[in-house]
């Protein structure tokens, strides 16, 4: 069997498997005649291995895939798959080693995802991980949801570290991220998130950009066991352009005020949508932190729960329009999609007065209406 015949007898397959099977039979076309008598026992012994190597490359799922999936509904956003890029940089310390597994850049969604995974090579269960820094050419990305990235205790073992988010404005691709390992010397408190809480007074000291990590150190029970940053360059241009954008009906009459989208973008990554809300009455307003009393829906045509995370809220505060009616900015975007959906159905839900005054009990669904992208 040459290496022709290998390629015919298994079809396509992976690089590394094609250059294992070939080292062996090179090594073996190179030995005397009187030891190739071994060629078929050893040649399938190679085939074994290198097959049980494939087998557990197709098994791997890769972790920023699972991020956009949901195993609850099956629903899965393979339209993330082609910006995958896998990543190799490493760190090796006294405490812990780091690895870089993977990330996606979406550009036009403004968005990132990453993985990693810490080892502890200590045996110990008092090693806190805190995250100092992830960035981008130096500015802060906005992570909006992240697993096993800071402020937890590091089990033995290795733990996977998985984090999505929004990019900063300066558009770049070359990412920095900074870990700090503390090892606990004495007593300290836990909060029930994991949070190693510090005294009020210091907290004003975080805001003007000292390190937690630093203050734990100065402050707490707590020594440096490893600090250390990884840097690399994520892939701008693998996942490609993949914007959808509103097209159709975007002006919509419902009973007693009308709905207008006046933006309306899907990537594969974040869905952002832009709706004006007009109504024929006064739109109350509760306040900072609770916003004008309605709400606005976007959902699959099925019901299927296609996104999770942070959604939107409202842009100001309502205002009245000359012609007497009272507007309403709503902004909604999500970043943590299950699937990148050719339609939705967008809902508003208002709530009923009674002599004047708003029942936030009977909340009031209006006719659902539907936005298409392409």
């Amino acid at each position: 069997m040459d290496k022709n015949e290998i390629k015919h007898a298994f079809g396509a397959t992976p690089q590394s498997f094609r250059d294992q099977v070939n080292h062996t039979i090179d090594a073996l076309e190179d030995k005397p005649m009187k030891k190739r008598y071994k060629l078929t026992t050893l040649l399938a012994a190679a085939l074994a291995v290198a097959l049980a190597g494939t087998a557990a490359v197709a098994a791997f799922n890769s972790q920023i895939r699972q991020m956009y999936q949901n195993t609850e509904n099956g629903l899965a956003n393979d339209a993330v798959l082609p910006g995958i890029q896998t990543l190799h940089e490493t760190y090796e310390g006294k405490a812990v080693r780091c690895t870089m597994q993977e990330a996606l850049y979406d550009g036009e969604g403004g968005t990132y995802a990453l993985s990693w995974e810490l080892v502890n090579l200590t045996g110990e269960e008092t090693l806190y991980v805190v995250c100092d820094a992830l960035t981008f050419d130096g500015e802060r990305g906005d992570t909006r949801s992240e697993y096993h990235v800071s402020e937890f205790f590091l089990p033995q073992g290795t733990t996977v570290a998985t984090t999505m988010g929004e990019l900063p404005d300066n558009s770049a691709s070359h990412c920095e991220l900074s870990l700090s390992i503390l090892r606990a010397t004495g007593p300290y408190a836990q909060d029930g998130d994991g949070f190693i809480p510090l005294d009020d007074r210091y907290y004003s000291a975080l805001s003007e950009g000292s390190r937690y990590s630093d203050l734990l150190v100065e402050h707490a029970n707590f020594e440096i066991a490893d600090r250390f940053k990884l840097s690399f360059d994520m892939d701008r241009e693998a996942l490609g352009s993949t914007a959808k954008y509103l097209t159709g009906d975007s002006d919509f009459k419902l009973d007693g005020c009308e709905l207008n989208v006046t933006f309306g973008e899907i990537t594969a990554t974040k869905a952002h949508i832009v709706v004006e809300y007009i109504s024929d009455t006064e739109i109350i307003d509760g306040g900072k932190g609770i916003g004008p009393y309605y709400d606005i829906d976007f959902a699959l045509p099925n019901g299927d729960i296609w996104w999770t995370g942070n959604s939107g809220g409202t842009l100001g505060d309502p205002e009245q329009l000359p012609d007497g009616h009272w507007r309403s900015v709503y902004d909604w975007e999500a970043v943590e999609l299950f699937a990148q959906p050719d339609a939705l159905d967008m809902t508003l839900t208002t709530y009923a007065t009674e002599d004047g005054v708003l029942d936030l009990d009977s909340p009031v669904a209006h006719e659902k209406v539907t936005l298409r992208f392409q």
